[in-house]
């Protein structure tokens, strides 16, 4: 399970994203651009979810063997 903490920092991180992307659509004088500053906006957000559940696969991968190595002999009830 994933601590309170965590999921309340990955919000604020995702949240602070979404703020920063649609400050730099905002700002855009041109379509073009603007439009161009969206599609790299979705992309990098895409990205980064991704890389977050990547990481987490990963982590719970290591964690299972870390479990699996330290606690092998122990009968399972």
């Amino acid at each position: 399970l994933v601590p309170p903490i965590t999921k309340a920092l990955i919000f604020v991180f995702f949240a602070l994203y979404v703020i920063a992307a649609t400050a730099f659509v905002l700002g855009a004088r041109d379509e073009t651009v603007a439009l161009a500053n969206v599609i790299v906006g979705v992309g990098g957000a895409v990205v980064l979810a991704i890389l977050f559940m990547s990481a987490s696969r990963r982590q719970r991968a290591d964690l299972a063997a870390f479990v699996e190595r330290v606690f092998g002999d122990v009968p399972r009830v």
